[in-house]
């Protein structure tokens, strides 16, 4: 399931760590229609695996050290899930906060627009993808005390890639754990760096070929790959 969220802004100010503008929308709009659902997935007692993934595009003019100075006060969303029942509560919570004036510390924003989109199928074993958030795909070091980011040209990258995909896979879409294998193949990629809470991230954009069971490719097409899926990263569209 996926949708498109547009969004006027007040002003052409957006600031660095810019997913945690869409984040304190979802927070919003949750909080205010689906309070029980808000609590599951945003709850500080416990950490959760989520199964949606978003990309969040905004006209970027220039940045500097703090801001990102956009060409026009816009802001885009494309939200995707998997999983309809959770697709259509977010659906409701976003459609609740239509034309409601919002703000993320000094940035006012209003929701104008959702969009269903039509979903693409996948049949092929093999696909050319391009990811529209950069895909992360995370190592812990030391205990877990410790975390690297690993680029496609890393050792072990793939490695790390499939076991994240085997766990995600384990855990929200269970039927589909007995064939978890995945292959990736770095086509045109670029490196990215991300602020995002309070930690500089290298991630990689661009695109690649994936190898899996065309099922497990569905899967992750409408619910993101490798780490940090709900945060804004790992969302791709076969080309």
């Amino acid at each position: 399931m996926r949708m498109n969220l547009d969004f006027e802004l007040e002003s052409c100010k957006f600031p660095i760590e810019s997913r945690r503008v869409a984040l304190s929308f979802f927070k919003s709009a949750l909080e205010r229609d689906d309070i029980n659902l808000f609590e599951k997935i945003f709850s500080k007692s416990e950490s959760i695996m989520n199964d949606y993934v978003f990309s969040l595009f905004i006209p970027i003019k220039r940045i500097d050290e703090e801001t990102i100075f956009l060409k026009n006060p816009r802001m885009n969303i494309c939200f995707s899930t998997d999983d309809v029942s959770l697709g259509i509560s977010f659906y409701n919570a976003f459609n609740g906060s239509l034309n409601k004036p919002l703000k993320k510390n000094d940035l006012g924003y209003k929701l104008k627009k959702i969009s269903m989109l039509q979903e693409e199928s996948i049949i092929n074993p093999i696909i050319k993808v391009k990811f529209k958030t950069p895909l992360l795909v995370r190592e812990y070091l030391g205990n877990e005390k410790m975390e690297v980011y690993l680029g496609p040209h890393d050792e072990g990258f793939e490695r790390r890639l499939e076991e994240i995909v085997a766990a995600q896979i384990k855990i929200l879409k269970p039927e589909l754990s007995l064939n978890t294998s995945i292959k990736i193949k770095a086509d045109c990629v670029k490196k990215v760096v991300i602020k995002h809470y309070g930690q500089t991230i290298d991630g990689y954009t661009g695109t690649y070929y994936l190898e899996a069971n065309p099922a497990v490719l569905n899967y992750l097409y409408n619910s993101g790959i490798g780490s940090r899926r709900s945060q804004g990263f790992g969302m791709f569209d076969p080309i």
